[in-house]
Parts: C-alpha cells; sequence; structure tokens
C-alpha cells in the first residue's frame, strides 16, 4: 500500500463515507449480488492500479468501484483519476465508488487468483484443495469459510445452516438472526452441492482435527458428526460449534454451526449489555449474592438462560471456587472451572453431581437439572453449604416448583428456608428499531396493516388509553430502506424476564400446594408477570405487541381463559370492513386529485 493510503476498519466510518457520496458501504462479501462481486479485468485498468500500488481500490464489471482508505485527498484524487479510464473501458458509463470493508476487499483481491487455481485444482483430486500449503496459507475453501463466518459475525448470526440437495446440485445458506431464520441470496452465499460437502470435509477432517478442534471421527456425509473448531478472522477469533447430519429429502446434508464466541475480547456480557431493567439486575445480582441454595432460570430453548447465568456468574467474588458441568461448553467464564458433560455414565451430569462436591466448590453450575438423580444431588449440595445454579424447561417462574416435585422434589423440602432461593423466567424479544418504527396508532393509513395490527391497535387503546399513543409497530412497509436494520424493522433482541425472590409467605403456599395463592400474594407484593414486564415495554415503544406475542402466550385482546368465537369472528369482520373503507378513500382522493 502507498503512503497516503488510511485503513478503514470503523463500518459508521464507511456509512459515513457512503452517505456523502450518496452510495451504499459494502460491509462483508454477502451485500454483493452475485453478478456484483466480478472484478474488471480489463489490462490498463489492472495496469494503473499495480502502477501506481493501489490495491485498495476494486473496480467490479458492473462499473462499481470498491475502496478502503480514510485518507480523503489520495482517494478522491485516485478515484477521479480511475474514473477517466473506466470511462474509456465502460463506453462513458460513469463509475460508482463504494465504500467497503477490508475484508471484502482482501477477498476480492485474492478471487481472480484463486479462480485461476480452481480450474487447475478440477483436474486433482479434491483432497488437494484442502491442504495446506503452510500455516499462513488458507485455501480457497477456508477462504470461503472465513468469509462466510464474518459476514456471520457482522450481521450478528447465532446460527449458520447449509442444507444441501444432491440432486438439485444446490446448497441453501440460512442465517439465524435474532431468532429468525433467514435465507441469504447473496452472490458469495449461492453454492452448489459439492462446495458444501467440501466445506463440511474441511471442517472436520481439518479444522476439528486441529488446535481446539473436538471431532472425534473422520467425516462421513452418511454419518451424523459433532464438533467444534476456532477459525480467526480479521485477527479475531471465533468458537463455532459444528453438527452434520444426513438428510433423506431432498438427498444431502443438514449442517448447523453455532457461533459460540466472537466478542472482540471474549469477554463475559454483564446484566446491563444483556439490556436487563435496573431493577431486574438488582434482584438478579441478589440472588447470586445467597450463600447456598438453588438459583434457577427457566424457559425455552434460546430464551437467553445461559448468557444470564453466565452474566451472574460474573458477579461472584473471585474468592469462591466455581465448578461448571455443561453440554456443551460455550462461552468461556473467567474464574471458573467448566467441564464437558459427556454419554457416558461417569461423564454424565448425574456421573459428576456424584463427585462434584470432591473438588471443594463454593458454587455449582449445572446446564440443566434434566433428571431425579441430579435433582437429588443439588438438593443435597444447596442443602450443605453450597450454591447451586441451573436451568429449567418450564414456561413460567411459579411453574418451577411443580417441575421440581416431578424431578422427585418432597412439597415440604421445597417449601424448605434454604432450598429454592431464587427463579427467574424469560423470554429473548426482538428490540424495534428506533430509526424507522411507526406509530401503532397510525395502523390503517398505509397499505401493508394486517389483522394482527388492528387487533392489538383496538385492545390497547382500550385498556392503556392516551398511553397507547406512545406505542411503536414493525415498519413493514415495502418500501423501508432504513440502513440500521436493513430495512427489517427490529433489531437485536430484549429479555422479558419474570424474578421470585422466595419469602416466607411464599413458601407457606408451596407447602401447601397453593400455586394460585402463590401468585395472588406475589401480585399483591408488586410482582411483575412477563406478560406484565412486556407491556412495561411496549407502552415506551421499545418492542412491538406483535412480537411479543410471538415470544409469550399472550394474545392481546384474545381472551385466553374462555375463547369467545364469535365475538372473534366479528372483529374479523369489521377489521376487514375498516381496511376496505380506508382503501376505497384512499382511491377516492387519488381519482379526485387527478381530475
Amino acid at each position: 500500500m502507498s503512503a497516503s493510503y488510511e485503513s478503514v476498519t470503523d463500518n459508521d466510518v464507511l456509512r459515513e463515507q457512503a452517505k456523502q457520496l450518496k452510495t451504499t458501504a459494502v460491509l462483508t462479501i454477502t451485500d454483493l449480488t452475485e453478478e456484483e462481486h466480478e472484478r474488471l479485468d480489463d489490462k490498463t485498468v489492472v495496469e494503473y492500479l499495480s502502477a501506481n500500488n493501489l490495491g485498495w481500490m476494486i473496480p467490479l464489471k458492473n462499473g462499481d468501484v470498491l475502496f478502503n482508505n480514510a485518507n480523503k485527498g489520495a482517494m478522491y484524487k485516485s478515484l477521479i483519476k480511475l474514473n477517466m479510464i473506466l470511462r474509456s473501458v465502460n463506453r462513458g458509463k460513469k463509475a460508482v465508488p463504494r465504500p467497503a470493508a477490508a475484508s471484502v476487499i482482501e477477498f476480492l483481491s485474492g478471487s481472480t487468483e484463486s479462480q485461476e487455481s480452481g480450474k487447475a485444482a478440477k483436474r486433482k483430486k479434491r483432497s488437494a484443495n484442502l491442504k495446506l500449503e503452510n500455516e499462513d496459507t488458507r485455501t480457497p475453501v477456508q477462504r470461503r469459510l472465513d468469509t462466510l463466518v464474518a459476514a456471520a459475525r457482522e450481521k450478528g448470526v447465532t446460527d449458520i445452516h447449509i442444507e444441501t440437495d444432491v440432486h438439485a446440485n444446490r446448497a441453501v445458506i440460512k442465517f439465524r438472526i435474532d431468532s429468525d431464520l433467514i435465507s441469504q441470496t447473496s452472490g458469495f452465499l449461492v453454492w452448489k452441492e459439492a462446495e458444501a460437502r467440501e466445506m463440511a470435509t474441511m471442517i472436520i477432517d481439518h479444522e476439528a482435527q486441529t488446535g481446539t478442534g473436538s471431532a472425534k471421527l473422520s467425516f462421513d456425509e452418511n454419518k451424523p458428526i459433532d464438533g467444534s473448531f476456532e477459525v480467526t478472522v480479521d485477527g479475531v477469533k471465533t468458537k463455532l460449534r459444528y453438527s452434520h447430519q444426513p438428510q433423506s429429502s431432498p438427498r444431502g446434508l443438514s449442517i448447523v454451526m453455532r457461533l459460540v464466541t466472537g466478542d472482540d475480547e471474549g469477554k463475559i456480557p454483564t446484566f446491563k449489555d444483556l439490556h436487563y431493567e435496573p431493577d431486574e439486575i438488582a434482584l438478579l445480582k441478589r440472588a447470586f449474592r445467597f450463600p447456598h441454595g438453588i438459583v434457577l432460570f427457566t424457559g425455552p430453548t434460546g430464551s437467553g438462560k445461559s448468557s444470564a447465568m453466565a452474566a451472574g456468574v460474573g458477579t461472584l467474588p473471585q474468592t469462591l471456587k466455581v465448578m461448571s458441568y455443561e453440554d456443551p461448553v460455550e462461552a468461556d467464564m473467567p474464574n471458573v472451572v467448566q467441564v464437558q458433560v459427556g454419554s457416558q455414565k461417569e461423564t454424565s451430569f448425574a456421573g459428576y453431581a456424584r463427585t462434584a462436591l470432591r473438588q471443594d466448590p463454593d458454587v455449582i453450575i449445572y446446564g440443566e437439572i434434566r433428571d431425579e438423580e441430579v435433582a437429588e444431588y443439588s438438593g443435597h449440595q444447596a442443602n450443605t453449604g453450597h450454591l447451586v445454579i441451573s436451568t429449567l424447561h418450564t414456561n413460567s417462574a411459579p411453574e418451577a416448583i411443580p417441575r421440581l416435585a416431578d424431578l422427585g422434589f418432597d412439597w415440604n423440602q421445597l417449601g424448605g428456608p434454604s432450598l429454592v432461593r431464587a427463579i427467574t423466567a424469560q423470554r429473548l424479544v426482538r428490540k424495534l428499531c428506533q430509526h424507522c418504527a411507526v406509530p401503532l396508532s397510525s395502523i390503517g393509513e398505509e397499505g401493508w396493516s394486517n389483522e394482527d395490527l388492528y387487533r392489538v391497535k383496538d385492545y390497547f387503546a382500550e385498556h392503556y388509553g392516551e398511553r397507547a399513543d406512545d406505542i411503536l409497530t414493525v415498519n413493514r412497509s415495502p418500501d423501508n430502506r432504513c440502513t440500521h436494520c436493513g430495512g427489517a424493522g427490529e433489531k437485536g433482541r430484549l429479555p422479558i424476564a419474570e424474578i421470585i425472590l422466595l419469602d416466607e409467605e411464599g413458601r407457606r403456599h408451596i407447602k401447601s400446594q397453593d400455586l394460585d395463592g402463590w401468585v395472588r400474594y406475589l401480585k399483591e407484593q408488586g410482582w411483575e408477570s412477563m406478560t406484565d414486564k412486556a407491556i412495561r415495554r411496549i407502552l415506551r415503544g421499545e418492542v412491538c405487541p406483535v412480537s411479543v406475542e410471538k415470544s409469550l402466550e399472550t394474545p392481546f385482546g384474545i381472551r385466553a381463559d374462555k375463547f369467545n368465537y364469535s365475538e372473534f369472528r366479528e372483529k374479523v369482520v369489521k377489521i376487514q370492513q375498516e381496511r376496505r373503507q380506508k382503501t376505497l378513500n384512499v382511491q377516492r382522493t387519488l381519482t379526485q386529485q387527478g381530475a
């Protein structure tokens, strides 16, 4: 690179450059379509770039010029000169400059070389393409993996799904973003079946067999294989958990890679980082200060239980010995001895539970209390001066008590003064993009409303009056081009949590198995359920009511205790009539304006 080159590593700077140039930034290779990421290989252009040491510029066949340079003077000067050359090459067509991430420039810089070597590789055995020449060289298939992981990290992806179809010779790549599984149509992510199989082979036979990899078998497309491995992209190490299973219809592979860690510093998030409310943070910190007893986190898979537990562990004093038994071990937790639970008897949750006290722990963490044996040992450990932290699968915090009873606990034991200390149940709800969200009260003035939006609008207007004016909803307009959320209308997730710290009165209700009375007592003390917490966030315009309904079993405007079909039908008919009338009014107004 020349002395006038200054690399741009901040995406916000790239967005600002794009805004000044009235264009769009390319933050990952997946932002380009298949046609867009073809480099212009004109001899005159290539010679000019080489002679002037302009490796930070990539002209494309479609007329775009990607660049990465913070030096404005050098950037504009070089773009003007290059544009003059491109006009002659592209028959007068003006070049469109687009700021791009350094990783995109690097990937495209190597694309020509990899294309040439790819032609020769077809005449060799497939394994030749998987072999590393040396530790500093990444093969084309490894670079494809690196770019895939970089794109996933940039988009906030939790899981990468690759599903292949042998007969159609294609592979579909999907990203799970904020709980939704989204198919990727970018040119780089449009693969053939053989490319996906080639990557699976490389991951299992190389990445997962070296360094910190954990695969115990060689790749066999006809057998399920699990493992983990790490890749380093742009200096950031990312740990991935890999699973592949053969599928019968369509015939091929189902590959899932979970991005376990990828934080630039690999740090454990705090409760504040996870966006809990201030009062919730105070309650959660109090729960982790108990010297002994059981602290539980409940909810379905993907509700953020593990992250919440990790944040809580981060509040523990470093003078405590903390043992954590997990399946699998995900994020590394400082000052914690983390043990991978296996399928053998001695390495199962129950196997480790039997011998955990030999490690002289102060705090014991179980990824999940799955069976009666683990439950029994947990109760014994909690009653002998240890703090036990674990998860259960229940729909609410109060339901954790009967679930523990199903696992063998006696009701009198559950109501004891030193067993269950705190219970947190939670869900994750998608966070509204504050840059493009629209008022719920305006629903009906556009052409994309639906019955659910009308229903929740009527419900909140009836029950909350003027406070409902502050409620926002997702901008579902097909013309939404918000650059902050990519037009999705939502970005990120917020926890909706209900937290119970058990007291003497609550334990009396538990001993008498009066759960309804317990919940009434909690309400009298100001306790808020997940529904109450969700409405709090809805009224502040943080989450969309319809998105809340997807996560909580709380349909607003529909009675859950006694469903009235006639009333429901009448509401649907009324909503449809209102929509038709508003559409007619808009058409009438347009006709009058035209006249």
